[in-house]
Formats: C-alpha cells, sequence, structure tokens
C-alpha cells in the first residue's frame, strides 16, 4: 500500500484490505455464535508458556493508521496475568473459541515433549506452534480423544484462567500435569 504513489492501486490495496477484515470480523462473529450440543465432542488444545505477541494497539502516525505491536510476553505462572501467554505464534485468548467452555480446555507447554521425542535444534526455532503436531502427547491425546478410552500416558494442563471453576476435560481419566 505504501509503496505505490496516489490513485488506483493504493485506493484497492485499502479496498482490499477492508474486504479482508469485513470478512474475518464476519466470520469469527459467526464462529462466536455457535452453540454446540454437546461440546465434549470437541478437544480444544491450547499451547501456552512461550513469548508471544498478546496485544496490538492502532494508533495514527502522520494522520495515517499505524499497527503498534506490544512486546512479545509469556507470564505463564507469574501471577496474575498468566493469560498473557501463547504457543509463539496464536496468544492464549486467541486460540479460545466462545462455543469451548474455559473447564474443557486441555493445555500443553514445550516441557511436555517426551525426553527422547527428537526435537533437532532446527525445528525448534520453528517455535513451539508449528512443533505441536508433532509433539507425541498431543497425538496420544488426540487418539484418547477419538477412541473415548485412554491412550498411553497422557496429561494436560487447565486453562490459566479457569478460577474457581473445576478442570472438566473431555477425555476422562486426564491428569493435571
Amino acid at each position: 500500500m505504501y509503496g505505490v504513489g496516489e490513485g488506483a492501486p493504493q485506493e484497492q490495496a485499502k479496498e482490499l484490505l477492508k474486504s479482508m477484515l469485513d470478512a474475518a470480523w464476519k466470520h469469527r462473529t459467526r464462529i462466536e455464535k455457535l452453540k454446540l450440543p454437546d461440546s465434549k465432542m470437541w478437544l480444544s488444545i491450547v499451547g501456552l508458556d512461550e513469548e508471544t505477541r498478546v496485544a496490538m494497539r492502532i494508533v495514527k502516525r502522520e494522520g495515517k493508521p499505524w499497527f503498534e505491536l506490544g512486546d512479545a510476553r509469556n507470564d505463564w505462572h507469574k501471577g496474575t496475568s498468566d493469560i498473557f501467554t501463547g504457543d509463539n505464534t496464536v496468544p492464549y485468548l486467541g486460540a479460545r473459541a466462545s462455543f469451548i467452555p474455559t473447564e474443557e480446555l486441555v493445555c500443553v507447554i514445550p516441557k511436555d515433549f517426551g525426553f527422547s521425542e527428537i526435537k533437532d535444534k532446527l525445528l525448534e526455532r520453528t517455535g513451539f506452534h508449528s512443533t505441536l503436531p508433532n509433539m507425541n502427547l498431543v497425538q496420544r491425546l488426540v487418539v484418547s480423544h477419538f477412541k473415548g478410552e485412554k491412550y498411553g500416558e497422557i496429561w494436560g494442563r487447565p486453562a490459566p484462567d479457569l478460577g474457581s471453576k473445576k478442570w472438566d476435560p473431555p477425555i476422562a481419566h486426564l491428569r493435571p500435569a
């Protein structure tokens, strides 16, 4: 948008961005209204305990909107602001959906990688978000959920903002880490 001069290309860029943001907002609004007959049919796994950008402000600079990205944060288990964490790509609050109750979320952290799992330096640099599907624990959680019975050693963590509610994950007998 800023690489072209005034005129048609810049206006096209603005219209394209506006249409993309409008479509994203419409989709998110539709998803947030979703009501499931049984939310436990879904397994929502959320990665935590990595530095993640969790906030953004839109300010005006020289009369134009400017996105100010906040610093990456990881307040996991530091006290009152445990929600300011994520999987280094998706913030915790962005990973949650309103149709899955907070007490049913299953959270995992990088330390949940097994000792014998191959986690080479190249994969590690890509971040926790991209390596989550490779985690043996995550794979066992998914299989356990599909089979409706425990498959191997499985564990998880409750959501950081669960509060006084009792953790009630969709996998029976899931032990807290």
